[in-house]
């Protein structure tokens, strides 16, 4: 994945550069010293947000050769803003640039042929603008050079050199330089495994907010690898990488608090978190929050809900969740009851090797005519061949 850069630009006007909230990251070196009124007209119109006047003045600007109009000029048409979003014409002007020596330009150029954004998608032309920049002591390029050798693209796969750019990165504050370099020391890859530098890595991520450095921290306090066991640290990173989205974190936060470790036990809020969690397709989560809605644990009991949590983790392959929903259709709790969906359900519980829903499905088979239960092997295939793998991890 490819840090965003955000340009400082030229020094005469770095001041006003530095207000600007998610431009493309990126440090732009070797740019004229002096800008034209109407530029500097341009870039403070950007600041109040009045981009289609920008735009024009970047324009003008652009056409004439600046590079700094031309970088921005490129950018407004990367983002849409003032401009209708074309990638083609973002492309264009970084290009131009570029040529010109700016570096901001080269690295988002770099990252439009990684990601084929209005050009055809490029890795060694993505290698090729990041290497002087990386070899400049520039950390966004130098984590984007990490990640092509780690993965093979554009460049022979190269862990070691992967390793290599994610530690000059990483030492200069790149946070997803840190976690990375933090993922490389706890797997041994392309470095002997070092439990304490994963956690020191993982540690200067998780400090600056990286949601998957705080979860992997979460994860070795509360396995005790690396540092003192202690499921009331493990809780505290999970609840910043859980409220940043996190989804293994929002799951792992839930059990903590329905186990009461690290906690005082608190079934309630633990399917406030196994339901975000769910919302975001962890079929883990929508298994054991449907078991909680089932069975009245944190809140009152919502068969109907229990039901379509259930169904979820079922069409995701979790093998508790197809054999429990069979349960609700057999019993009409949640819903009218309905052996033939029943039965196919215990059918793909039984082939993912639920022993018991074999004989579940054998004894309801029973209710059924010799066609229903034709159309019910039929559903079961049908869904067995649908269902997604669940291979989630958890602690």
């Amino acid at each position: 994945m490819y840090a965003l850069k955000r340009s400082l630009a030229p020094r005469r006007i770095s001041g006003l550069m530095a207000l600007i909230p998610w431009l493309l990251l990126a440090i732009s070196l070797g740019l004229p010293r002096t800008a034209s009124a109407r530029l500097e007209s341009a870039i403070t119109a950007y600041h109040r947000n009045e981009y289609s006047l920008a735009a024009t003045g970047f324009q003008e600007d652009a056409e004439r050769g600046d590079a700094v109009a031309q970088y921005f000029l490129g950018s407004l048409y990367l983002e849409g803003k003032g401009v209708t979003q074309n990638h083609r014409s973002a492309v264009f002007w970084f290009r131009r640039a570029a040529a010109q020596g700016d570096q901001a330009a080269r690295y988002n150029l770099a990252r439009m042929y990684s990601r084929g954004l209005g050009v055809a998608r490029d890795y060694p032309a993505a290698v090729a603008l990041l290497q002087p920049l990386a070899l400049a002591g520039d950390a966004p390029a130098q984590f984007s050079l990490g990640y092509l050798h780690g993965n093979g693209l554009g460049v022979p796969r190269n862990e070691p050199e992967a390793a290599n750019w994610y530690r000059k990165a990483a030492e200069q504050g790149h946070v997803l330089a840190q976690n990375n370099l933090g993922f490389l020391y706890l797997q041994g890859k392309a470095v002997a495994r070092n439990l304490k530098e994963a956690v020191f890595w993982y540690r200067k991520a998780a400090e600056r907010g990286n949601s998957n450095a705080q979860y992997s921290l979460g994860r070795l306090y509360h396995s005790g690898q690396g540092v003192a066991k202690s499921a009331r640290v493990a809780l505290s990173w999970y609840q910043q990488a859980a409220e940043h989205g996190h989804a293994q974190a929002q799951y792992n936060l839930a059990q903590l608090f329905r186990r009461g470790l690290g906690t005082t036990a608190d079934p309630k809020t633990a399917r406030n978190w196994y339901k975000r969690a769910a919302g975001q397709g962890h079929a883990r989560a929508q298994y054991n929050l449907a078991y909680l809605y089932a069975h009245g644990i944190g809140g009152e009991a919502e068969p109907g809900k229990a039901l379509r949590w259930y169904h979820e983790a079922a069409l995701a392959g979790h093998g508790a969740a197809q054999g429990n929903l069979a349960a609700l259709y057999a019993n009409g709790e949640g819903t009218p009851r309905d052996p033939l969906r029943a039965y196919a359900w215990w059918r793909v519980a039984a082939m993912n090797g639920n022993r018991r829903a074999l004989e579940y499905s054998q004894h309801i088979a029973t209710e059924l005519h010799p066609m229903e239960l034709a159309d019910g092997r039929e559903l079961g295939w049908t869904l067995w061949a649908s269902q997604a793998s669940d291979r989630e991890t958890t602690p």
